[in-house]
């Protein structure tokens, strides 16, 4: 891996939640991805397609990248944070 907590290992090293993190993160390029995909593909046997962000994907990401904007302990308000957390569970919801 050549960044984060894992440089230096190899995939076969890394847990698995954290290969499927990384395939989240829209700025993996090659050949990373294609070594990642494989590698979760070999250990649990499963299809890694590049279909497309549903609604709920969308929403999650952009609310993860707010909140850890506006948090507290990033310099932002309570106020602003649990905003965006009541708007979050009233979008979920649906």
């Amino acid at each position: 891996m050549p960044f984060g907590k894992y440089k230096g290992l190899y995939l076969w090293e890394i847990d698995t939640g954290y290969l499927l993190w990384l395939l989240e993160q829209p700025r993996l390029r090659e050949p990373l991805l294609s070594a990642v995909c494989q590698e979760v593909r070999a250990r649990n046997d499963i299809e890694i397609t590049n279909a497309p962000e549903t609604n709920k994907d969308k929403v999650k990401r952009i609310y993860r990248e707010l909140v850890f904007k506006w948090h507290p302990d990033r310099g932002g308000n309570t106020q602003a944070t649990q905003a965006l957390n009541d708007f979050y569970e009233l979008l979920m919801k649906n």
